[in-house]
């Protein structure tokens, strides 16, 4: 006689509920550092500069966050080090955005790390050497707004990539929160 195998129990999770944490969650964040963990900039380094990110940051006494999970609060004054999907400009690569400064650093190493938190998390300056120059005018572009190649695109379905971790499920939930639909099965 053959036993039949045992269900599983799927436990259930409020979306909302997720959602509703971790914009909580972000109210405390004071800068979100995104890393490009696209393949080009992945090939670049990005993941090392982004565990140097957690290193510095922690090194100069700021509070911060690898993730932002639903489940547990974050400290006020946070500093969020999250990864992005790819963010399109590889070719300058490694990338690292400072959000809400609007400021994208282009071909981050892991030596640049410590000057970009001094300087800019700690300080508010821009580390100008990192900016991107745009060739065709001499000048130097603060972040995506300034940037040709950004400024050309108008991004619908892959708007949110390179804004959100892939990785961090309660930030996908969070970003759609307002566009989910119950789904219909069954003949019509």
């Amino acid at each position: 006689m053959t036993e039949e195998p045992s269900a599983v129990v799927i436990p259930t999770v409020d979306l909302n509920e997720v959602a509703k944490q971790f914009t909580e969650n972000h109210k405390n964040v004071t800068r979100r550092v995104v890393l490009c963990a696209g393949t080009g900039c992945v090939a670049g380094g990005a993941l090392d500069v982004h565990r140097e990110f957690l290193v510095q940051i922690e090194r100069a006494g700021l509070p911060v966050a690898a993730e932002l999970q639903h489940e547990k609060s974050t400290e006020p004054n946070t500093h969020y080090v999250s990864k992005s999907g790819c963010q399109g400009f590889c070719q300058m690569g490694p990338l690292v955005g400072i959000e809400p400064d609007g400021i994208l650093y282009t071909k981050v190493k892991v030596e640049d790390v410590e000057e970009i938190v001094q300087k800019t998390l700690v300080e508010g300056k821009v580390v100008e050497r990192l900016l991107y120059v745009d060739p065709n005018t001499g000048q130097m572009c603060l972040g995506p707004k300034e940037i040709p190649f950004y400024r050309q695109q108008q991004r619908t379905v892959l708007a949110a990539c390179g804004h959100i971790d892939p990785g961090a499920t309660s930030v996908s939930i969070s970003v759609t929160a307002g566009t989910r639909r119950p789904c219909k099965s069954g003949p019509k």
